[in-house]
């Protein structure tokens, strides 16, 4: 069974650890924090993740380590590597150049850890594998992960949600464009493990439907008695993890680390002597002009492809960027000198300071190795040591070093003792400590003020089964400032569901409360009902109170006045609107309309005299001007 992180674990591990003794159980990382809540310890635990943030997201693993493999790319976010208590494998190779310590790595697709994770099972050979929390969709509340995750702790992550995908429950549900993308990617894997006799199946009904995943309950899944426990068939696997094998294994890393310096500084000279011949090419820098350097250029380039081809391409692989500056749409083109000499040096200037670059991280590794060689040593320094790991973050190898070396902490002085307790107690307030900037990034996505718009568009559409989901996240939520929202998601299902009175509940609710990014939508709401009753008065209230909140819709007040026949009132609102917005002209309009039609033409027609001034060119004032100039006339030919 593998354990990942959508909100559909929390349905499966109950069965996961009723079952326990029947299963290999392999987890993501990032799902530690809940394994360690359940009290569930996986077989083996997988991170692939560079990213800072997976090791928030992780740390609670490093407390295992005892009876749990960790397996990781060379990509694992180093702090949750250093820090790791127990025994690793590793996939891909050693490093990035060619050198027989690279040995024959397995071929383990990704691009996520979940991926990682499904290809190494089929790689074992495994022939049923049980998906956990493989969702690639949030649930119907809107949440993206299982409990003890940051986001289920922050709530549904409405500014997440960008599309909609089909579970195997049948239903739309929200998700990530990354995620519904990654469901062709998945489901490719799953026809190619049939192929290699592995079945998968998500009894999730809430995770997006996968081709070729089959998706049944947990009753029916076959559970095969195991021939032997899993960690005693890992133990059984795995290397002697003995000090003299970790010392002949950090020896020999070491030492590649050596030659691939010395390689990459005989480049860096060959580059430094390639910038000089360019110049001298050219007669540059103070240089005479001689043509004899292109043929020391020539055997640059040949010494750099030959006798260091094992790093060339590493090289350009990592400078890729800048070399891909140097290309041209021109190159076909006759070049003059200055272009030559430019691009020449431009060439071996990139070059030069890629393999500086690498160089930096080559010295990075190499310094930690000996560190770790340092731990080794039957008598350590661990003042040294203690020092060296809090300089490189590496604060959880002070309890490794204990566990594998405690007979030599009797040896130490009662300062270096006492540092030691203070480390492997900093390590542990680490791992508990959960005000991290990636719960900070969650909360921020579950914002209800983004459920709030997000309601609107769905009442809009009329999609009460989404409306009620939204609903039922917003439940699930305490942040300051949702029960408003909630509110007024609430009065949106009630509508759709043909129930306006319990809608106006839900409206009046939030309307009694001090004035919030719901009041002015909850009154018109309100107004919307009282309207489709024919409610005038109930709708006048509305509007009043809607034009307390802003003038746009003291016009609608007139309006609806005028409508009544209580015309008086509806010239007063219209005159409280054009105090404070004065040139309106539908308003204006409005006004010299009701003056039309109440027969007051003097009062009419300077009205859209006032109009006309303004907008000159405008065909209706003056057709309006010259109707009632000329009723005006003939009132006073027939008096």
């Amino acid at each position: 069974v593998l354990l990942a992180g959508g909100p559909s674990l929390d349905e499966i591990l109950p069965w996961v650890k009723k079952h326990r003794c029947h299963l290999v159980v392999l987890a993501v990382s990032r799902i530690a924090r809940r394994l360690q809540e359940v009290e569930l310890v996986p077989d083996m635990v997988f991170s692939i993740d560079p990213h800072a943030v997976s090791f928030d997201v992780s740390k609670e693993m490093l407390l295992w380590g005892q009876k749990t493999l960790l397996v990781n790319h060379y990509h694992i976010v180093p702090a949750l590597m250093a820090n790791w208590q127990g025994p690793s494998a590793f996939l891909g190779s050693r490093f990035p150049w060619k050198t027989a310590l690279n040995g024959l790595p397995a071929h383990i697709p990704g691009p996520t850890v979940t991926n990682v994770a499904l290809a190494a099972a089929v790689t074992m050979g495994f022939s049923q594998i049980v998906l956990a929390g493989v969702d690639l969709c949030f649930s119907r509340t809107g949440h993206s992960h299982a409990l003890g995750s940051n986001e289920a702790q922050a709530g549904p992550q409405f500014g997440k949600q960008d599309t909609r995908v089909e579970t195997n429950g049948g239903w739309q549900a929200y998700t990530m464009n990354s995620m519904a993308q990654a469901i062709p990617l998945l489901g490719s894997q799953a026809e190619n493990a049939l192929k290699h006799g592995c079945q998968f199946i998500n009894p999730a009904a809430g995770a997006a439907k996968v081709p070729h995943i089959l998706h049944h309950s947990l009753d029916q899944i076959d559970l095969q008695p195991l021939q032997q426990p899993p960690w005693q068939a890992i133990e059984q696997a795995l290397p002697d993890d003995s000090a003299n094998e970790r010392r002949a294994h950090y020896e020999k890393m070491h030492s590649e680390l050596i030659r691939a310096r010395t390689k990459l500084q005989q480049v860096t000279k060959l580059c430094t002597s390639a910038l000089k011949y360019n110049d001298g090419l050219f007669g540059r820098q103070g240089m005479t002009q001689d043509f004899k350097y292109k043929s020391k250029l020539d055997r640059i380039e040949k010494t750099l492809n030959r006798d260091y081809k094992d790093f060339a391409p590493l090289i350009k692989k990592f400078g890729l960027r800048e070399f891909i500056k140097l290309s041209t749409p021109t190159a076909s083109e006759t070049w003059s000198d200055e272009e030559i000499e430019s691009m020449g040096r431009q060439y071996y200037q990139t070059y030069r300071d890629s393999v500086v670059r690498l160089l930096e991280l080559v010295d990075s590794a190499r310094l930690r190795l000996e560190g770790r060689l340092l731990e080794e040593n039957e008598a350590a320094d661990l003042g040294f040591l203690l020092d060296f790991w809090q300089r490189q973050h590496e604060q959880g190898r002070a309890l490794l070093w204990q566990r594998r070396h405690g007979d030599q902490v009797a040896n130490c002085t009662d300062t270096e003792q006492k540092k030691l307790a203070e480390m492997i107690d900093g390590f542990h307030a680490m791992i508990a400590d959960r005000n991290t900037e990636h719960l900070a990034k969650r909360q921020a996505d579950a914002d209800p003020q983004i459920a709030r718009k997000r309601a609107l568009l769905l009442f809009r559409k009329r999609d009460l089964a989404a409306m009620q989901d939204l609903l039922d996240g917003l439940a699930s939520m305490n942040q300051a400032g949702v029960e408003p929202i909630r509110q007024l998601v609430a009065g949106y299902v009630e509508e759709l569901r043909n129930a306006p009175d319990q809608a106006l509940c839900y409206y009046q609710e939030i309307v009694s409360q001090p004035v919030g990014p719901c009041t002015e939508e909850a009154l018109r709401r309100i107004l919307s009902i009282s309207l489709g009753r024919s409610d005038s008065e109930y709708a006048l209230l509305a509007l009043d109170c809607l034009a307390g909140l802003s003038p746009v819709y003291i016009p609608q007040q007139a309006d609806l006045l005028k409508v009544l026949g209580r015309t008086d009132q509806a010239l007063d609102r219209y005159a409280d609107y054009l105090e404070r917005i004065p040139d309106d002209p539908m308003v204006l309009m409005k006004v010299g309309k009701t003056y039309q039609e109440m027969g007051m033409t003097n009062e009419a027609l300077t009205v859209f005299r006032y109009l006309q001034e303004k907008d000159p060119q405008n065909r209706t004032y003056q057709q309006l001007i010259a109707e009632l100039e000329n009723d005006q006339k003939a009132a006073e030919n027939r008096s």
